[in-house]
């Protein structure tokens, strides 16, 4: 399947201590002190704001979203917990799988979803002049770490991070040769790590690097250790105050690594509605209600291709700043996504010409599931059985 390389690569970043859940069950591949940070914790009392869905689609476009939902579940070995779908700015559609214990109001881990999510609290720092450009060297933002930054590392930028050029030597192999899952691989080590930076920061420079999308944990995580030094600012305040109070995300987690740092390339937990919102958040140009949360200058930058030669990413696809860049043929249609992906059919997938949003939550990651193959098999078979067939480009 086109996809299948990419979901095994994926799966390095279901590294959290999660709890047992039927669409939550995350294979644990390491053994750490993860704490989830921020939001509100399981038990607390808190008040789910779970939006009011609008009955504006057509009978058609609900037997085609019904007809997709009814493959998709448990019960068929598909293993999509829940969908939720915008549609001309409204919540539109939703599904949960409740009778497999699938619930419309929990958090679930979003894997490398997050990786989107720390995009849009970078283009949010940006924005309000805590970093001045995605062309500063990342030293600048990393005083601590100068030394380590030497030869090619000391010319890293953050744009170099936000399109994961392959600058170190960084092993992402989740398998070894003999099929068994990698215990001494990159990510592994990071997230082992008493120090992540540093260990991050201390790897041999990739002699044979040519400036390639290679995809990697490291990136995004540097992201993360960006923000919070550039704002002066815990990163979970910051990404409260900023984003996900203004857009009434009340119940959230994100899991943290030995040292306290945010997990900032797969450790966001969200549901499926809030999701959505962030879909519709990039969608409608970073304003969210009447409120411009993030700038029409990043959601653009970030959402189109920053590779010098598009298509050059996984599976023939684009790639922005951590948002993945599709242009899928159906037939004599084409349709483009702009889309969030995390392993186990965790997503957000946005067709832009269409104002379609549609996010997603999974959680079997057994290989012959459709949500352990990641977003590739849920978008190929939403685009050709759903959008390109009942949601027509809007004028």
């Amino acid at each position: 399947m086109k996809y299948a390389y990419l979901a095994l690569l994926l799966l390095v970043t279901s590294c959290a201590n999660t709890p047992q859940q039927v669409y939550n069950s995350s294979p644990i591949f390491i053994d750490f002190d993860g704490t989830k940070l921020g939001g509100v914790t399981q038990g607390d009392i808190f008040e789910q704001i779970i939006p009011q869905v609008h009955d504006t689609l057509s009978p058609a476009q609900k037997r085609a979203l019904n007809h997709y939902t009814d493959y998709a579940s448990r019960d068929n070995s598909h293993a999509l917990g829940g969908m939720v779908v915008y549609h001309k700015g409204v919540p539109v559609y939703s599904w949960f799988d409740s009778a497999n214990g699938a619930k419309s109001d929990q958090p679930y881990q979003s894997n490398s979803l997050t990786k989107s999510v720390t995009s849009l609290l970078l283009g949010i720092a940006i924005d309000q002049g805590y970093i001045a450009s995605v062309d500063d060297p990342i030293s600048r933002y990393l005083n601590d770490y100068r030394d380590d930054l030497s030869g090619n590392k000391a010319k890293l930028t953050i744009r170099d991070l936000l399109t994961m050029t392959d600058a170190i030597e960084w092993n992402q192999n989740p398998y070894n040769k003999d099929g068994s899952l990698a215990t001494d691989n990159s990510p592994n080590e990071m997230f082992r790590s008493s120090n992540p930076t540093r260990y991050i920061v201390s790897r041999p420079e990739n002699k044979n690097a040519k400036g390639q999308f290679t995809y990697g944990e490291w990136q995004p995580f540097l992201i993360g250790q960006i923000i919070q030094n550039a704002t002066g600012q815990d990163f979970f305040t910051f990404a409260n105050k900023n984003l996900f109070t203004p857009m009434d995300i009340t119940y959230w987690h994100w899991h943290t690594l030995r040292d306290d740092s945010p997990n900032t390339n797969g450790g966001v937990y969200l549901n499926v509605w809030d999701r959505a919102k962030l879909g519709q958040l990039v969608i409608s140009q970073g304003k969210w209600q009447d409120k411009q949360l993030v700038s029409k200058n990043w959601i653009k930058a970030s959402t189109k291709n920053q590779l010098a030669e598009p298509g050059s990413a996984w599976a023939a696809s684009s790639y922005g700043y951590y948002w993945w860049l599709d242009n899928l043929k159906i037939g004599k249609s084409s349709i483009n996504t702009i889309s969030a992906e995390g392993w186990g059919g965790n997503s957000i997938i946005i067709y832009p010409e269409r104002d379609l949003v549609i996010a997603t939550m999974g959680g079997d990651y057994r290989m012959n599931s459709m949500a352990a193959h990641g977003i590739g098999s849920i978008n190929e078979r939403l685009a050709k059985f759903v959008v390109s067939r009942y949601f027509p480009i809007q004028e």
